[in-house]
């Protein structure tokens, strides 16, 4: 086992190395972006109050606070050992996002969610509780990854024991953020913008990303043909097959 753990570690090196020579603008992470844009919006005027959704036991944009702002976060997670370990936000509550928020109507100026909407059996009703917690103006800032990428074909279609054992021999370090049951209802373009605007949203920016070769960085010569697929794509603007949509929609 130690022997097998050496050798992915090289082979994750070794691409490692490869990534750093491979174009920004094709490698970027959307869920940087994603932290980058939640921390203007908290920052843009002061008394924000923002809703985590999914925030399990970090929220990563809560150390960009400006503290004169006073922006208020909130995490809401249906995972309870994970949001009560969130220490970055200002309150916590258990609750599953599909099955309605325990929030007033009008009540959030933000709704924040990364890496969350894949694992939602009904985001047509997620999204419409969005839009009523929400004040007028409000902003979902939301990120994701892709239905139709060869990763979510594969989580979709292994059984989930075998998933998660087979994501956590290969990576380790996922353990606490990876492995739990995917859905991806409608996370695909245009499918997901056309989610936002039905529920009454007006889209003001959406992104995509090709890049999910990371997935395979446990061997060279798969990364090297998933990198090769990855790199057609982004080349040709294959929206429909893109690995990653990050969207900002605003309430009406």
């Amino acid at each position: 086992m130690a022997l097998f753990s050496r050798w992915i570690r090289w082979n994750v090196t070794l691409c490692d190395a490869i990534e750093e020579r491979l174009p920004v603008a094709f490698t970027r992470s959307l869920l940087h972006l994603h932290e980058l844009t939640v921390a203007d919006a908290i920052n843009a005027r002061s008394g924000v109050r923002l809703l985590d959704v999914g925030g399990g036991h970090f929220s990563p944009f809560a150390s960009r606070r400006i503290p004169e702002r006073r922006a208020f976060l909130i995490g809401a997670d249906i995972w309870e050992e994970g949001i009560r370990g969130n220490k970055a936000v200002d309150a916590r509550v258990v609750a599953d996002a599909c099955r309605g928020l325990p929030f007033r109507d009008g009540s959030m100026d933000v709704v924040s969610t990364r890496s969350v909407m894949e694992h939602l059996p009904d985001n047509a009703r997620f999204l419409a509780e969005c839009y009523r917690i929400l004040t007028r103006g409000g902003v979902a800032i939301c990120v994701m990854p892709s239905r139709r990428s060869p990763f979510a074909w594969f989580n979709r279609l292994l059984p989930e024991k075998t998933k998660r054992k087979l994501l956590f021999s290969l990576f380790p370090e996922w353990r606490d953020t990876c492995g739990f049951r995917a859905y991806y209802d409608r996370c695909a373009w245009p499918e997901m913008r056309q989610a936002f605007e039905a529920a009454g949203f007006a889209v003001e920016r959406f992104e995509l990303r090709y890049y999910q070769s990371i997935y395979c960085k446990f061997f060279v010569p798969l990364f090297l043909v998933s990198l090769v697929y990855d790199f057609v794509l982004w080349s040709l603007s294959a929206r429909r097959l893109c690995s990653q949509i990050f969207i900002v929609a605003r309430r009406k």
